[in-house]
């Protein structure tokens, strides 16, 4: 058991690693050690890309900075649906995230409803995004210039 009372300042953040990758991860990260490879019987594995990412971000105006709050939306929605749907973040870079559901790393996390909670990750995060970028496109047609989409 790693003791961490020495650690109050980072106590928030070994709890978000705690809860992002699991505790054996969070505790050798804690005492400098590289964790332990991980073996699972059954496990759901998920690459998600956002499709058009360098297209949306051009449309969102990278310039004014509307890019980035864009992308952060964009990783706070998934964030959220993680939690909800007790999935595992293993990465992510950018716009694309790799995902693992029924390692039991977190509640919830049963081997037996992994693909199930899977699929409904993918199709709540599609639809979050979707509305997301339909509002986002609103915003951005709201000048008096004339757009020729939105």
């Amino acid at each position: 058991e790693t003791d961490i009372s020495s650690y109050r300042p980072r106590r928030k953040s070994y709890e978000a690693a705690v809860q992002m990758y699991g505790k054996h991860v969070a505790d050798a990260v804690v005492n400098g050690e590289l964790p332990k490879p991980e073996n699972f019987a059954y496990a759901t594995v998920l690459f998600l890309d956002v499709t058009n990412y360098a297209e949306m971000i051009r449309r969102q105006g990278q310039e004014s900075g509307k890019g980035t709050e864009w992308i952060s939306k964009v990783h706070a929605i998934a964030e959220d649906l993680l939690k909800r749907f007790s999935i595992r973040k293993i990465q992510s870079w950018g716009e694309m995230f790799l995902l693992v559901a029924g390692t039991g790393t977190s509640n919830g996390d049963d081997a037996d409803t992994q693909v199930t909670r899977m699929v409904k990750f993918a199709e709540r995060f599609n639809t979050r995004l979707a509305r997301e970028l339909t509002r986002s496109s609103m915003e951005l047609c709201t000048c008096s210039c004339s757009c020729e989409e939105g």
